[in-house]
């Protein structure tokens, strides 16, 4: 963080991202201790998934099991999304911040498939994407004079994310997750509202915001059956994310135009969910809830084109979200 709307609102952020930072580490520790041999289930890992894999018959058998599920959320978090670089270091069109800030909001969409593979082992794939209701971002810009001036845009959100995970039984009442997830982010921010104090505002200005994130993660599950329903808890996260960035600014000047880009050397994913599911007239129906949370960090390039400047500043991505919705799953024989 360099400059941004009051000291204290800077000041909340820090605070917040080294407190999350914090929990990644120590939950990671905590699945590591976990995955100690004295944690170990009592069939060890090769003798369930056997020295030479899984034999034909076992694997048709395991696809006759899939278990599919729909999730269908909402979300609405105000200032969901917030993109910040600067240096006061550096000047560049005598600006020395620029900060993206936008609410998320719309329905959530989730499609998962869980195949039991072994009788202590599962695989989930799953995606994910988000149909926005899309709200106006605010951007925020610091003078070299330390001035913050602001703007509205009009913006056009796309989110979504494709992944697998393998969940490993037998660890007394919690089970071990490992996985990856490939998450794409972007956002069109276009039909600025013209503020008068603002740098070299036009209407016909526009912006660009694109993340792509590749996140690995491990965690923990804890799933409670009864006869007519069950209770699933877990909680997964990584102390850094592999990633790049992308940002391009149009910004009333002819030629001028902001392009930024870099990969990211610093931050962490964290997620928790839960969910209960009924079961009533011979469907699965449940609701859940979910706290989604990545943070990234850069040292990204910043040229103005038709200019000649450049510079490096440090950028940082954050995007946080509450999703609260409902859950189908469906038991049947898949036809293999």
């Amino acid at each position: 963080m360099i400059v941004g709307q009051g000291n204290s609102s800077v000041m909340n952020e820090a605070v917040e991202d080294i407190g999350m930072k914090r929990f990644v580490w120590l939950w990671v520790l905590a699945v590591i201790l976990a995955m100690t041999p004295g944690a170990a289930p009592a069939q060890g890992l090769g003798s369930f998934l056997g020295m030479a894999g899984m034999s034909a018959a076992g694997f048709e058998s395991a696809l006759a099991r899939i278990e599919p599920a729909l999730y269908v959320g909402y979300l609405d978090q105000p200032k969901g999304m917030v993109f910040d670089m600067g240096s006061l270091d550096r000047v560049i069109v005598d600006t020395v911040e620029v900060k993206q800030q936008l609410p998320l909001c719309g329905v959530y969409f989730c499609a998962l498939a869980t195949v039991p593979v072994r009788d202590q082992m599962g695989i989930v794939v799953r995606g994910s994407f988000l149909v926005p209701s899309n709200r106006n971002s605010l951007e925020s810009a610091t003078a070299d004079i330390l001035v913050v001036n602001h703007r509205e845009w009009k913006s056009e959100v796309e989110w979504w994310s494709l992944g697998g995970e393998a969940h490993l039984h037998g660890f007394g009442v919690v089970s071990l997750i490992g996985g990856f997830r490939f998450d794409s982010f972007g956002v069109r921010l276009h039909d600025p509202v013209i503020a008068p104090r603002f740098p070299v505002s036009l209407p016909t200005d526009e912006a660009d915001l694109t993340v792509k994130s590749y996140i690995p993660y491990i965690g923990l599950a804890h799933n409670r059956n009864w006869a007519k329903g069950s209770l699933n808890v877990s909680v997964i996260g990584f102390p850094f994310v592999p990633g790049n960035i992308r940002y391009a600014e149009t910004a009333g000047l002819t030629g001028h135009r902001w392009n930024v880009t870099g990969t990211f050397d610093q931050g962490y994913f964290a997620e928790l969910s839960a969910e209960y599911t009924g079961h009533w007239f011979g469907l699965n129906l449940g609701a859940f809830a979910k706290f989604t949370c990545l943070r990234a960090a850069a040292n990204v390039d910043v040229e103005i084109l038709g200019r000649g400047d450049q510079t490096n500043w440090d950028g940082t991505f954050r995007r946080r979200a509450w999703i609260v919705g409902a859950k189908l799953n469906v038991d049947f024989d898949a036809p293999f």
